[in-house]
């Protein structure tokens, strides 16, 4: 039986898998699947695991530190095989994983696409998805006053990463009542 060149040379293990993507559906089938004895590779687009996890909930919620522990006790002393940003679809294809010897493929192709909500306005310049902009603050420029449509983990962490981002300082109330933040 031909095995995948990745497969880990000190495991013994007849059957081959190969995960896409590295999210928490993709490492769980790997500790599953490496228990019961396959020689696991776990491809993604990513430089590390964790997928959403690691890119959308912010490091004060979930350290990068717990991922990079998951990736230790679970992944490298377990024998499980990393390949990062590579891209399944593009010059490697599920057939080719087929083909290099892998008995089973798990897609767990991950949450990255924005939930739009088709209101007017939304797709004008100065409007941001939660996933994107949690994945990459940096890169965003956002202005005094932010608007977050939402209730929820990740409408609550967009505004907790604007505030941190932009060294608010107290808040303020003028003679409205309003109040505001003041920039420092």
């Amino acid at each position: 039986m031909k095995r995948p060149a990745s497969t880990p040379r000190s495991c013994s293990c007849s059957r081959a898998a190969a995960i896409i993507g590295a999210g928490p559906a993709g490492l769980t089938i790997a500790i599953i699947l490496a228990r019961y004895g396959y020689g696991v590779t776990i491809f993604d687009s990513k430089d590390k695991i964790g997928g959403v996890m690691r890119y959308g909930i912010p490091d004060f919620r979930l350290p990068d530190a717990v991922l990079d522990d998951i990736a230790y006790r679970h992944l490298e002393l377990k024998g499980i095989q990393f390949r990062p940003n590579t891209t399944v679809g593009g010059s490697i294809t599920i057939d080719d994983m087929f083909r290099d010897g892998y008995q089973a493929v798990f897609v767990g192709a991950g949450l990255w696409k924005p939930k739009s909500l088709h209101i007017k306005g939304e797709s004008l310049g100065h409007v941001a998805f939660a996933i994107n902009y949690l994945a990459s603050p940096e890169a965003f420029r956002l202005g005094e006053r932010v608007i977050v449509i939402g209730s929820g983990n990740s409408a609550m962490d967009c505004a907790r990463m604007w505030k941190t981002r932009t060294a608010c300082s107290r808040p303020r109330s003028d003679a409205t009542g309003s109040w505001w933040y003041r920039l420092s």
